[in-house]
């Protein structure tokens, strides 16, 4: 794809977009509760749909992994799931919080969807039925993320400074603690499902190793606040809420500001 493109749909901020695994669809949405499917050919925005599905903020959205479904999380409590083939209709809604609904994710295979919230918990559901698998507590603040590494492993982390690695079958966690603040970001490593970064209000990029149940790399900037991270091949981007975007490169840091050996 050449060149660069910008589309308008909103008078509010977005809060996420997200692309398909297989074309060039994006959704994205925001503050205005609206949620936006568009498709992106020859460099054009090609807006296709938008459609008010919920009641308040919508904070996350991601398709299946095979393309078919997308889901969307929302501060009014609700996961929506979507058909991609027909036109984007509403399947259904999930409601399993009593709060806020901060991330939402599907599992590697598709099969399940899991949903971090306010109400200091996380769910499983079946993305076939909606149907709530499990839920998850061991956090004792909001839940900023939840997302499946790709052994299919659920990773989740709060305002209580730590992330937690699941056992879902049996719904036991264990914390990796290291952060000072409100870990705001993860992101696991899609060639190496035992990493995963974080970022955090005390202004800490980290990386970490959960076989090992610790971090294992760590750098601060002390000029940016850090609210979002990902990996992309040997890198890691991490962005603010303002115009900063910090590219580290995952073997130097690990080699540079290394914690455990």
């Amino acid at each position: 794809m050449n060149g660069a493109t910008r589309e308008k749909s909103s008078n509010d901020e977005i809060l996420f977009c997200s692309f398909s695994p297989r074309d060039y669809s994006i959704i994205y949405g925001g503050s205005d509760g609206v949620v936006n499917l568009s498709v992106i050919s020859e460099s054009k925005v090609l807006h296709k749909l938008s459609s008010s599905t919920h009641n308040g903020a919508v904070s996350c959205g991601e398709f299946s992994p095979d393309n078919s479904k997308a889901i969307t999380s929302s501060h009014d409590t609700t996961v929506a799931m979507y058909s991609v083939h027909e036109d984007f209709k509403v399947l259904g809604s999930l409601k399993h919080h009593s709060y806020a609904i901060s991330w939402c994710s599907f599992s590697p295979d598709g099969s399940m969807i899991s949903a971090s919230s306010w109400d200091n918990s996380a769910s499983l559901s079946c993305s076939s039925t909606g149907k709530q698998l499990s839920s998850l507590k061991g956090h004792h603040k909001p839940l900023t993320a939840s997302l499946f590494n790709t052994n299919g492993v659920l990773i989740t982390s709060s305002w209580d400074k730590a992330i937690r690695v699941w056992d879902t079958q049996y719904g036991k966690s264990f914390p990796l603690t290291g952060h000072k603040d409100v870990v705001w970001s993860i992101s696991c490593n899609p060639d190496n499902p035992n990493t995963i970064a974080s970022v955090s209000r005390d202004k800490a990029l980290s990386i970490w190793d959960i076989r090992m149940g610790g971090c294992i790399a760590s750098v601060r900037d002390e000029y940016s606040h850090l609210v979002y991270v990902t990996f992309r091949g040997d890198n890691l981007y991490a962005c603010g809420d303002g115009s900063t975007v910090i590219i580290k490169d995952v073997k130097n840091l690990l080699v540079t500001c290394p914690l455990l050996s």
